[in-house]
């Protein structure tokens, strides 16, 4: 496990290039100002001058998760890169850039900065930018919003207390188990919510302190849980239900060679009645089974994400819900009833291998009510006071996915 952060850094100020309507990105930047080469803002000069330049450091990568994504970036853009993560460490207002980024590619370059800042949770998306004669990003202003440094490094010390303060309640047991717990806890403690007053619900100080969080929330704080957890992540964008808002998921290297998506949000069902529900419906799955619902409409011009392709370790197959059949499936479903009837649980989870078996399944269960005889079946075997008549699927499913809530009467 990592150091705390706040014990590394004096201060901390987040460069926000984004700025985030539920789990969409609008920019709110005023990017025409020109400046010869070599020249400075007037208006953040003096600033500047106050903080003299720094010998550069990699810290950053460290704090914020990103060894994958740094190693694969382009030798200018990991110049400019490292110079406005150094800036952001550092609380400067105003940092002055080597030319290497087009000012065509000024929205990509800050997508990269917004997407990778998962530590620096202080995310204003009022920023200004200046080019060189050549139409070259030469520097870049930026804004707090928070009041103070010290406000800053406050923040940065209860996000830390709080992840260290998780990672230690952490099994001791397989990739499986350890990412298992983190996701849990995440989604366990977390409110998707993206209109709370006087919290950062887009930012992982958001999901882990606040408790309040949309999908950036989500993302950044799984990623820093998996990084400080020793894990190698990334996070990925695109979009889901509607191509009208983004989207934001992660990825995690295990030690069976395999990469697996993990999506905290949407196992988070927004409006859910038991607070104490899990979905794993995304949790720990392949690509295929990723674009079943999720599109990936933002490749980064920056890095190539790479392939998730097993879902060896993926929850419903660990966990022995896996149908191949419709047999297989029915036979899951009693046996998984009977035994969360003799324990008290409440859901039953069941993923399909195809898009027929799950068909057939869900004639079983929902035209033809047949899951009335498992019920009925499970309360002779266990003497359970289930609600036979009273039963149905979660609100939120992924694609193949039957989740069943079995009610007991009170």
């Amino acid at each position: 496990m990592k150091n705390n952060l706040a014990k590394k850094l004096t201060a901390l100020f987040l460069a926000a290039s984004l700025a985030l309507a539920g789990c969409g990105k609008t920019v709110d930047d005023n990017s025409d100002a020109t400046l010869p080469s070599g020249g400075t803002p007037g208006s953040t000069a003096q600033q500047d001058s106050e903080n003299p330049a720094v010998e550069l450091s990699t810290q950053f990568v460290e704090d914020n998760g990103l060894e994958y994504i740094y190693e694969r970036l382009d030798e200018s853009v990991k110049t400019q890169f490292t110079e406005v993560m150094n800036a952001i460490m550092n609380f400067r207002s105003y940092i002055s850039l080597t030319p290497g980024v087009p000012r065509d590619d000024y929205l990509k370059f800050l997508d990269l900065v917004s997407n990778c800042t998962t530590a620096y949770g202080y995310v204003s998306n009022k920023y200004k930018l200046y080019y060189d004669s050549d139409n070259y990003i030469s520097g870049i202003a930026l804004n707090y919003t928070v009041d103070s440094a010290e406000e800053a490094q406050a923040r940065n010390q209860a996000l830390f207390d709080e992840i260290d303060k998780i990672i230690a309640g952490m099994p001791d047991g397989s990739n499986y188990e350890k990412i298992k717990y983190l996701y849990e806890y995440l989604i366990l403690n977390c409110t998707y919510d993206e209109n709370s007053e006087g919290v950062a619900p887009f930012t992982a100080y958001g999901a882990l302190v606040d408790k309040r969080a949309t999908c950036q929330g989500y993302a950044d704080a799984m990623q820093l849980l998996l990084a400080n957890a020793g894990f190698e992540t990334l996070y990925e964008t695109g979009v889901g239900d509607s191509e009208a808002v983004t989207h934001k998921w992660n990825l995690v290297l295990c030690d069976d060679g395999h990469w697996y998506y993990l999506d905290p949000t949407w196992d988070d069902p927004a409006g859910k009645e038991d607070k104490e529900y899990v979905g794993y419906d995304y949790f720990l799955i392949d690509r295929e089974t990723l674009l079943l619902d999720h599109k990936q409409a933002y490749v980064s011009p920056y890095f190539e994400t790479p392939v998730a392709d097993s879902m060896d370790l993926n929850f419903h197959i660990m966990e022995g819900y896996y149908a191949t059949t419709y047999d297989e499936a029915m036979d899951i479903l009693e046996k998984q009833t009977i035994e969360a009837a003799q324990n008290g649980k409440r859901y039953v989870y069941l993923r399909c291998a195809t898009d027929e078996v799950y068909s057939e399944v869900c004639e079983s269960l929902f035209t033809d009510l047949d899951y009335q005889y498992i019920l009925k079946d499970a309360k002779e075997q266990t003497g359970a006071a289930i609600k036979t008549g009273s039963w149905g699927k979660v609100t939120k499913d992924g694609p193949r996915i039957i989740t069943i809530t079995v009610k007991y009467e009170e």
